[in-house]
């Protein structure tokens, strides 16, 4: 099968919906869509691409801590039943919380971005999808509150990807 082909077709047919959250203005947008499939990862490894968008009127600036996307919470469902979240995952994005809480003390590169009002950045997440059935994807994003102890969570819509059983 073709992955360059049908990623074409799907990213041809595929609807952008913005993202929704609990607050109705977070300062940013999430959207998440598939991604090319990249020869690294095993075959069925599914790439989700996360766009975040700021909506703010402050500029946006990532730290060691959010770099690559460790701060989102990936949720997933297959065959309509929630499942854990990956360990990897987990603790990756737990370890960069944990680095947030303390100042931004992470270990790693700082890429450096930064974004204004309407700019975005992107971040790449991998997911096995090795099993045939209904796969569901939404990505959250915990943000602090400015001059408090409280967060805000931004949520991305939901992408679905249907793996097809292999034809023998």
């Amino acid at each position: 099968m073709k992955w360059n082909v049908l990623f074409l077709v799907l990213a041809a047919q595929t609807a952008q919906v913005f993202a929704q959250s609990a607050d109705p203005n977070p300062g940013i947008t999430l959207r998440l869509s598939q991604g090319l499939p990249r020869g690294e990862f095993p075959e069925g490894t599914q790439t989700l691409i996360v766009r975040l968008t700021n909506t703010s009127d402050n500029w946006i600036r990532e730290d060691a801590c959010e770099a690559g996307g460790a701060l989102y919470r990936l949720i997933i469902v297959y065959n309509g039943v929630p499942q854990k979240e990956p360990d990897w995952i987990r603790k990756r994005r737990e370890t960069a919380e944990a680095g947030e809480a303390a100042g931004g003390l992470c270990m790693g590169s700082n890429p450096g971005r930064r974004i204004q009002l309407g700019e975005y950045w992107e971040d790449s997440l991998n997911y096995p999808t090795e099993k045939p059935g209904t796969y569901q994807f939404t990505v959250e994003l915990k943000l602090p509150q400015p001059l408090s102890d409280s967060t805000v969570t931004a949520k991305s819509n939901t992408l679905t990807i249907v793996v097809p059983p292999t034809k023998n």
